[in-house]
């Protein structure tokens, strides 16, 4: 079960980097249309992720540990949201809150595998 969360949180960094990757194209293309289409995909993706995630069989301590990143993941999505918002208006926008909070939970991912491995 570990392992199958453990490729759930893979896959959102690859959704995540193809949405920067999406808005990079925006900002210098300025054609929403891809950009719209890859946040809808994103989002869908997303959701389906967190249903998946809370149809896993936990227990224990990897079960709180799994609580605690779906909570920092439900703030790091906030978050990236507000900060694409923000790059997308041409503001400056800072991302040490969201590196912060990806921080948090490599530490939990972290302890999710030595507790898989135990």
């Amino acid at each position: 079960m570990i392992n199958e969360y453990l490729a759930f949180q893979e896959r959102r960094a690859v959704i995540y980097k193809e949405w920067n990757k999406a808005l990079s194209s925006f900002i210098k293309d300025k054609d929403p249309v891809p950009f719209q289409a890859c946040i809808m995909a994103s989002t869908k993706e997303l959701r389906e992720i967190r249903e998946s995630i809370m149809k896993l069989q936990l227990e224990g301590r990897a079960m709180e540990i799994v609580q605690k990143i779906e909570a920092l993941e439900d703030t790091h999505l906030r978050r990236n949201v507000e900060l694409q918002r923000e790059k997308v208006q041409q503001m400056e926008g800072n991302n040490t809150f969201v590196r912060e909070i990806e921080e948090e939970i490599m530490d939990l991912i972290q302890e999710l595998i030595y507790i898989d491995r135990t």
